[in-house]
């Protein structure tokens, strides 16, 4: 039974994460994505929502590039999904920067002449209840050393 669940819904896995991030899962498209503490890397949508549906743990945003910029600081409020935004505008660390991300001279260039990569797309942890430290097993000095 339980690998007919899993087959079930990793048929229907890629569906839910293009959904839930507003992503075209048929979108061959070279885009850049920024792996929040990995790096920047090159691929399709496709492939991001195939990423994704593998590590359910990750959420997925994205900013705007601006035109002939060579750098994107990306502030901890870019990390939400742009729907789930406003919930969080509150928080005193919406607006701290988390990265400055440095855009490859071929990305830039491509940006200033042809408008491409128009956004950046943004992976990163989902801060949800079911992964908040609350849930994960705590320790205690007396089960460190004891």
């Amino acid at each position: 039974l339980s690998t007919i669940m899993s087959e079930a819904s990793s048929a229907g896995s890629s569906v839910r994460s293009a959904e839930r991030f507003g992503l075209d899962e048929n979108d061959k498209q070279d885009i850049l994505v920024y792996k929040y503490r990995e790096g920047l890397e090159h691929m399709s949508q496709e492939k991001l929502c195939k990423y994704l549906d593998k590590e359910p743990r990750n959420r997925c945003s994205r900013i705007k590039i601006p035109r002939g910029n060579s750098r994107i600081e990306v502030r901890h409020g870019d990390l939400y999904p742009e729907k789930d935004r406003s919930k969080f505008v509150d928080k005193p660390n919406y607006k701290s920067n988390v990265a400055s991300v440095g855009l490859p001279f071929g990305v830039r260039m491509k940006r200033l002449l042809f408008d491409q990569y128009q956004d950046l797309y943004l992976v990163s942890p989902d801060s949800s209840p079911e992964n908040s430290p609350e849930n994960s097993a705590h320790t205690t000095p007396s089960s460190t050393w004891g």
